[in-house]
């Protein structure tokens, strides 16, 4: 027997009936995230101490950015190439702004703009309000992921190091 499940992604009947996809793109989607899930490192809530990330969803830093202000965070989503940590690639593409959190990037060439957008990333760095008048808001678009010191992407299903750059032998 079947239970009756649904999502935006899969909905399943009851009555042993198999499971129908209603939509790939969110299946994908579901399937990268578990992809990011299960290949990075977890830190567990006993170790997620000072100097440590704490693993969060993009939207929860989305509706509740004052919760986590000032945190070292690990967080994934669509990185596109303004910058932008978005939900989806689909938010991306349609601009939704509303789904995003700005990513600062610190490399003196813009190297994880330029090298490490347009896939899903995995981020690890430090939340916090933008500097200036920009950050006087409480919406999440007053607040910005900054300080990176891990850029993981996916490409073509394998889950690189993007930044920071591996030294070569010397």
């Amino acid at each position: 027997m079947s239970y009756l499940y649904r999502s935006d992604s899969i909905s399943c009947r009851r009555g042993g009936r198999k499971g129908l996809i209603s939509s790939k793109r969110n299946f994908t989607l579901g399937l990268v995230q578990m992809v990011l899930v299960a290949c990075s490192d977890s830190v567990s809530a006993d170790r997620a101490a000072i100097g440590r990330e704490r693993r969060v969803s993009l939207v929860e830093l989305i509706v509740n950015p004052q919760a986590l202000e000032g945190s070292r965070v690990k967080v994934q989503g669509f990185l596109d190439r303004k910058g932008e940590l978005f939900v989806t690639r689909d938010h991306a593409e349609m601009f939704d702004f509303s789904s995003a959190i700005m990513i600062e990037d610190q490399t003196p060439d813009g190297y994880i703009t330029y090298h490490c957008s347009d896939s899903y990333a995995l981020l690890e760095g430090t939340f916090r309000r933008q500097a200036g008048p920009s950050g006087q808001g409480t919406d999440s678009n007053s607040f910005v992921i900054a300080e990176l010191t891990r850029v993981l992407t996916l490409r073509d299903g394998v889950l690189k190091v993007c930044w920071p750059l591996e030294k070569r032998g010397e």
